[in-house]
């Protein structure tokens, strides 16, 4: 997941939809986030996608993310 960034289309490792990587997060010891700059195995990867013509947010860990082939789309 480190070729991750902002824009990349990504899955969960489980399947579901297609979302893009909105922003990124640090995990922090405690409750605590911090915004990341890049990304690596204890990061949040913050993804949008559309469901039923709504926007949707979800909070992801880097490593339940899988990067989509471009061309699949």
């Amino acid at each position: 997941m480190r070729d991750v960034r902002r824009g990349s289309i990504v899955q969960l490792l489980s399947g579901g939809p297609k979302m893009t990587v909105d922003s990124f997060e640090k995990k922090l010891e405690g409750p605590s986030l911090m915004k990341a700059k890049r990304v690596d195995d204890e990061s949040l990867v913050i993804c949008k996608w559309f469901e039923d013509g709504k926007l949707k947010t979800g909070t992801f860990s880097a490593e339940s993310l899988i990067i989509v082939d471009q061309q699949d789309l």
